[in-house]
């Protein structure tokens, strides 16, 4: 699906089937690049051991930050876990939903605030992780103050 331009912002959804499968997979070779091959899925980058962590960012399936800013442990609420499923994420700004398998695997990470990033999985660009790691596949972002402009769904 082509990515739809926002004022201030980009949506990319993943999911759905609105071209054909040739369309989609040459987009999708476009993006990774035709002498690119997948490379290894980490749902998140852990902080060296002993380096303390104060922000950290949200990077869609091929790799490109969030438009907006790295986001401040400090501002972080108390998180919601609902299963291994999907993750909420309160800040004073936004409300950022992680979506996907095995993610409990990230709240003792998130806790000791050792999580640099969270990258969400695409097929098309990494290798399938092996069970029982977290896969994200989908990062929702949403403002708590009701800018649509800003929030972004990748």
């Amino acid at each position: 699906m082509e990515p739809m331009r926002a004022s201030r912002g980009m949506r990319e959804c993943v999911l759905g089937d609105a071209f054909s499968e040739e369309a989609e997979a040459a987009r999708l070779t476009r993006l990774r690049g035709t002498g690119e091959a997948k490379r290894p899925y980490q749902a998140y980058g852990k902080a060296r051991a002993g380096r303390v962590v104060a922000r950290f960012d949200l990077r869609y399936a091929r790799g490109e930050q969030w438009e907006g800013m790295l986001i401040d442990y400090l501002k972080l609420r108390p998180i919601e876990y609902t299963g291994h499923q999907r993750i909420l994420l309160p800040t004073t700004e936004y409300l950022i939903t992680l979506k996907g398998v095995w993610l409990d695997a990230l709240l003792d990470l998130l806790q000791d605030e050792r999580i640099r990033y969270f990258q969400q999985y695409h097929p098309w660009f990494f290798h399938i992780p092996p069970e029982g790691e977290p896969i994200i596949q989908e990062i929702l972002i949403e403002s708590r103050h009701g800018d649509l402009t800003a929030a972004h769904r990748a």
